[in-house]
């Protein structure tokens, strides 16, 4: 099976809302019966702001992802 949770995150903010929490929560428990799965958490912004800060803001998005999937049990060496 593939499964894939895309969390949306407001101009210029990496911070988790309720709705992309609920997403992780799925994602998370979709993960869990398979232990061994390995996969990619990647983080992207719009053209808002100089591409420095777009890399940056996206680098920083992806990283709250994986620290609420850590957070749900998800071992940060299968991200």
């Amino acid at each position: 099976s593939r499964y894939a949770a895309v969390i949306y995150f407001a101009t210029g903010s990496a911070a988790i809302d309720t709705d992309g929490l609920r997403q992780i929560g799925w994602f998370a428990d979709k993960m869990k019966p398979y232990p061994q799965a390995n996969f990619l958490v990647q983080g992207f912004a719009d053209s808002t702001g100089s591409e420095e800060k777009n890399q940056q803001l996206s680098l920083e998005r992806a990283q709250a992802v994986a620290q609420a999937l850590a957070a749900q049990g998800i071992a940060p060496a299968r991200m």
